[in-house]
């Protein structure tokens, strides 16, 4: 069994998570202080509306003040929602990744590699690559709060059930990408199992683990007995190829589990 000393998330996903925190830290305190001058300024208005040959002065002041008011609003409150919005989206997917390395510590069998972030050209990335005893598995990692159903071909998202393909079609295609990489280095027939992965709120799964379009959807829970189910069907591969696809993995990827 390989050893984590420490657990880490993928530089992507902290880079990005880091600079929308400080983006939306920015726009929230250009809000606050031009919010601030606005509110001041209108409280003035109001205050110099009592004394006489005022009013134009007073009624001015405020016109600009609610003018203040909503400028901040469009060019700094509503881009500071997004940021921070983007911000959580991220860092739902560090904590999603990181319950996933802990998940995969408990693989029952020994020698295997596992690899974290392996960048895809022009199509995103994949989470985490485990290679070993003669299987290959890409697993892609959502951490959800609401519901996941199915109908049998797509997956059914939130309580409108919302039809999502592209999840699924991404990972096939990284899978794919992946594949093709290796293909061209040991020169023979292998398949790779692409696992789907739901963390969030206890039961985000309302159906069984199962195969969905040809990729196998599960929970954080059910992971490592996924693999060995797996495991146990596939052929072994030579251990000189089981090298050689380590090899053009870990080319690809940012993270090496077995090394941090």
């Amino acid at each position: 069994m390989f050893n984590f000393k420490f657990r880490k998330s993928s530089q992507y996903l902290n880079d990005q998570e880091s600079f929308h925190f400080r983006k939306s830290n920015r726009y929230l305190v250009s809000y606050l202080g031009t919010s601030t001058l606005a509110f001041m300024m209108f409280f003035i208005s109001i205050s110099i509306s009592k004394i006489d040959y005022f009013w134009l002065l007073s009624f001015s002041l405020g016109l600009l003040a609610f003018g203040i008011l909503f400028l901040a609003t469009e060019k700094f409150y509503l881009p500071y929602r997004i940021h921070d919005q983007n911000s959580d989206k991220y860092l739902k997917g560090i904590i999603g990744e990181l319950r996933i390395q802990k998940e995969l510590e408990n693989i029952p069998k020994k020698d295997f590699s596992v690899f974290q972030h392996i960048e895809i050209p022009k199509n995103g990335d994949i989470d985490f690559i485990v290679v070993g005893q003669g299987s290959i598995f890409t697993i892609e990692v959502k951490n959800y709060s609401y519901p996941i159903k199915t109908n049998g071909k797509y997956l059914l998202i939130g309580e409108k059930d919302f039809q999502n393909k592209s999840i699924i079609n991404d990972l096939k295609k990284r899978t794919m990408f992946v594949h093709e990489c290796i293909e061209k280095v040991i020169k023979k027939k292998f398949f790779i199992h692409p696992i789907l992965v739901f963390v969030g709120r206890k039961n985000v799964l309302e159906f069984e683990p199962r195969d969905i379009a040809g990729v196998f959807v599960c929970d954080e829970k059910s992971l490592v007995k996924t693999l060995a189910e797996h495991i146990a069907s596939d052929g072994r591969l030579p251990v000189e190829d089981i090298k050689k696809i380590i090899d053009v993995v870990e080319s690809m990827a940012q993270i090496n589990l077995n090394e941090v």
